[in-house]
């Protein structure tokens, strides 16, 4: 996490292989990353540097690929995560 004022890292959070994408849910205070390699998101509640963590969403598509989030403030508390190549959701 990088302190936007003082433009230095002030925390780190381990998350799974070479993140390709991220998401900030404002509505949920968390910030999402994405796993190409796995297939996974690791949800990061974001507030207390000292104790943040990441903890992992597991996707339900037997092959990673990349993927992409849908989050939509009139379709909310509903998030949809989806894979660019397979045809549903």
């Amino acid at each position: 996490m990088i302190d936007a004022d003082k433009h230095e890292i002030v925390a780190r959070v381990e998350v799974g292989p070479r993140p390709v994408h991220s998401f900030g849910i404002f509505e949920l205070n968390e910030y999402w990353t994405h796993s190409d390699t796995e297939g996974a998101l690791d949800v990061i509640k974001l507030g207390n540097y000292s104790t943040m963590h990441a903890y992992r969403v597991e996707s339900l598509v037997e092959e990673a690929d990349h993927g992409g989030l849908l989050v939509d403030p009139d379709l909310f508390p509903l998030v949809y995560v989806t894979s660019a190549y397979k045809q549903y959701l």
